[in-house]
C-alpha cells in the first residue's frame, strides 16, 4: 500500500512539473511559431500549432526594410555607455563613503539603505517629474546610475580593504569582489 502511494505522489509530482513547464514555455514557443507564419494566419479562427504555411517574410522585414542593425548597434552604444557612466560614478561614490571621513556619512548610508525599501519602478515617476522640472529631460536616459545595492556593496570593499594592513590581504578583497 506504501508503494502505492509512494508511487501516486510520485506520478502527480511529475504531473505537475509537466504542466508547470508546458505552462511556462507555451508562450516562448506560440511567440517563435507566430514569426513563422503569414499575416493573415495570425488572426485565424483556428489556430495552428504548426506554423503551416512557413514564412519567412516578418525576419526579411526586421532585417532588410527596418535597419535593425543600426538600430541595434545604437542600443548597444546607449546600455553600454549608461553601464559605464554608471560604475565610474557608483564606484567613486561607494569609494567616497567607504574610505573618507565627513560628518553626514552615517546619514547618507541610512538614506541609501532607506532607498532599498522601495522598488525602483515606484520612484520613477516622481524621479521623471524632478528631471523633466530641472530641465535635464535628455538625461532622463541615464536615471538610475546604480542600484543601491552595488553602493552599499562596494562601499563595503572599500571599507575593508582600507581596514586591512597587509598588501596581500587587500588584493584579496579586491579579487573576491571582482
Amino acid at each position: 500500500m506504501r508503494a502505492f502511494l509512494r508511487m501516486g505522489n510520485r506520478l502527480l509530482f511529475y504531473l505537475l512539473v509537466v504542466f508547470v513547464v508546458v505552462y511556462s514555455v507555451f508562450p516562448f514557443y506560440w511567440a517563435v511559431i507566430s514569426s513563422f507564419k503569414p499575416s493573415d494566419a495570425l488572426f485565424a479562427s483556428n489556430p495552428s500549432l504548426l506554423p503551416l504555411p512557413f514564412t519567412l517574410d516578418h525576419y526579411r522585414n526586421v532585417f532588410i526594410q527596418a535597419n535593425f542593425g543600426r538600430n541595434l548597434l545604437n542600443s548597444l552604444m546607449v546600455a553600454g555607455g549608461a553601464t559605464l557612466l554608471s560604475l565610474t560614478l557608483g564606484v567613486l561614490a561607494a569609494y567616497a563613503l567607504g574610505r573618507l571621513p565627513f560628518p553626514p556619512k552615517n546619514a547618507v548610508l541610512y538614506l541609501v539603505l532607506a532607498m532599498t525599501m522601495f522598488p525602483q519602478i515606484a520612484v520613477l515617476g516622481g524621479l521623471f517629474m524632478l528631471l523633466r522640472q530641472a530641465g535635464l529631460y535628455p538625461f532622463l536616459l541615464y536615471s538610475s546610475s546604480m542600484t543601491v545595492a552595488d553602493h552599499l556593496t562596494l562601499n563595503e570593499l572599500w571599507r575593508r580593504v582600507k581596514k586591512a594592513k597587509d598588501p596581500i590581504e587587500k588584493h584579496r578583497f579586491l579579487a573576491v569582489y571582482h
